[in-house]
């Protein structure tokens, strides 16, 4: 008599069933990352952004030329010396 061997049932293979379930992983996540962009990464963006004019605060940024004075305020300060307090060691 012969064995007939079963083959498995048609349906999703392994690597589908993967690429199912990671995609409903980045579905689920989605929401909290258009939560932490818009709360967190565009306001340090624009914080950045304005820290580098001259802005008011007051006029809309579009309305008068915004000019970097602040990206030369930042480099002036780096020209300070630097103290470091009595006791510190370094190490290479």
């Amino acid at each position: 008599m012969a064995v007939i061997a079963k083959l498995p049932p048609k349906g999703r293979t392994q690597a589908q069933r993967a690429r199912a379930e990671a995609l409903a992983g980045y579905l689920f996540m989605a929401p909290a990352m258009a939560i932490f962009l818009v709360f967190l990464i565009i306001p340090i963006f624009f914080a950045l952004v304005i820290s580098l004019t001259d802005w008011n605060g007051i006029t809309p940024l579009g309305q008068t030329p915004a000019s970097a004075t602040g990206a030369l305020t930042l480099e002036n300060l780096t020209d300070a010396p630097v103290t470091v307090p009595a006791g510190t060691v370094f190490s290479n």
